[in-house]
């Protein structure tokens, strides 16, 4: 009777140990611009997990063992507008997402140039430099 509880239990802690490896998935994507060209160093979070990755040279990017459930994707980059996506992930599967951000353009209201005058040894420098009767000038 011992040696039957003992692997009762044995497989019932396998069979829950399994079980929960598998309700995790991947998600994999790539991001592009509007013209087509890859975004490389593109911010990728999933802000409820508190999880994030760069995008590669190629625009690629990864997550590996979410829990399954929808999430939602958020990627960021200078210049563009930011992209919101609800992604579903799903047990043991890999997920795939292309993204296509937008460029996004701000208009500055203007620049405003300052200049000052030179100060005291600045000008005594300039002065200096300029005298004729400077015996470097000869």
């Amino acid at each position: 009777m011992k040696s039957f509880k003992l692997i009762f239990t044995i497989l019932i802690v396998a069979f829950f140990t399994s079980s929960m490896r598998a309700q995790n998935g991947n998600v994999q994507g790539t991001i592009t611009d509007e013209n087509g060209i890859y975004v490389p160093g593109a911010t990728v979070l999933i802000q409820d997990l508190n999880k994030g990755v760069v995008s590669d040279m190629d625009g690629k990017f990864t997550f590996i063992a979410l829990p399954a459930g929808k999430h939602q994707l958020l990627i960021k980059y200078l210049g563009f507008t930011d992209y919101f996506q609800e992604i579903e992930v799903l047990a043991g599967q890999t997920i795939s997402v292309a993204v296509n951000l937008n460029s996004e353009s701000l208009e500055l209201e203007g620049v405003e140039v300052s200049a000052y005058g030179l100060s005291g040894q600045s000008r005594a420098l300039n002065t200096q430099k300029n005298n004729t009767n400077n015996p470097l000038c000869i």
